[in-house]
């Protein structure tokens, strides 16, 4: 579990504190699946709500970490990852990485069709 503590993960200071403040209040992890990929996604809302701030954290199966916020209006990739954020715009209603993917409603697990 050390492996994805946030000390661990390749963010400066400021990323981190801003990813902390906007994962405040997360919603349970989710196994997200499809287009080949999987992952475990949190995905959480800062203290003042989602228009405050957002942040999303993938660990994909093969060893991908994504970290993304959304705040002040526009999302920011700190460890950026192709597959994981493909992943996460198409368990998106909306397609943007940031927005719910999964979905709140959403069962544990979301697949696609092969």
């Amino acid at each position: 579990m050390e492996r994805y503590a946030l000390t661990r993960l390749d963010l400066s200071d400021d990323e981190r504190a801003r990813l902390s403040r906007d994962l405040v209040d997360a919603q349970p992890s989710r196994l997200v699946v499809g287009g080949g990929a999987q992952a475990l996604v949190f995905v959480g809302c800062a203290r003042a709500g989602c228009d405050a701030g957002q942040a999303v954290l993938a660990f994909g199966s093969q060893g991908e970490t994504f970290v993304g916020v959304r705040d002040q209006g526009a999302g920011e990739e700190f460890l950026p990852d192709d597959r994981m954020e493909a992943l996460l715009r198409l368990a998106s209603a909306s397609g943007r990485w940031w927005d719910d993917p999964g979905g709140a409603e959403a069962p544990p697990q979301t697949t696609a069709a092969p």
